[in-house]
């Protein structure tokens, strides 16, 4: 019975598509809670070492990213990290929008880090659910109904 259903190419495209969708929603998810508990996190200064504009020219097009690295100390230690907001690995094909957030940190300016305090080392500059995280969950969703 299993075979007869695996042997039909829009069967097995409907499953990976779910299967794709399921994934999307559980990072999706993650994502979201994440956003969502570092609204009340502790915050500390920082400083911007690193604020660039990267670009990824392949056979796919041209995506951008701003790649903005920081540091900031506490008293177990220094760390150094590069999430601005939760989604922001996520290149796009708007130059504009990345370059929006590369000019918001220029190196040497000192900024708020919010930083987890069950795990210093995981920090971010914009706390809290954007609508990046939200695109996630819906694309997730979605892929799933279909």
């Amino acid at each position: 019975m299993m075979e007869g259903f695996f042997s039909n190419q829009g069967n097995l495209a409907l499953l990976l598509t779910g299967l794709i969708g399921v994934v999307f929603t559980i990072y999706g998810t993650a994502l979201f809670l994440k956003a969502e508990a570092s609204l009340d996190w502790p915050t500390t200064r920082g400083e911007v070492m690193v604020s660039e504009l990267d670009v990824d020219n392949d056979r796919d097009g041209v995506t951008f990213r701003a790649e903005i690295c920081y540091r900031y100390v506490l008293p177990s230690g220094e760390y150094v990290s590069n999430r601005v907001f939760f989604g922001h690995q996520i290149s796009t094909s708007s130059s504009v929008a990345a370059a929006k957030v590369k000019n918001r940190y220029r190196v040497g300016q000192s900024v708020a880090v919010h930083y987890d305090p069950a795990n210093e080392s995981e920090s971010v500059l914009e706390p809290g659910v954007n609508g990046l995280v939200k695109v996630v969950l819906i694309i997730g969703t979605a892929l799933m109904v279909i």
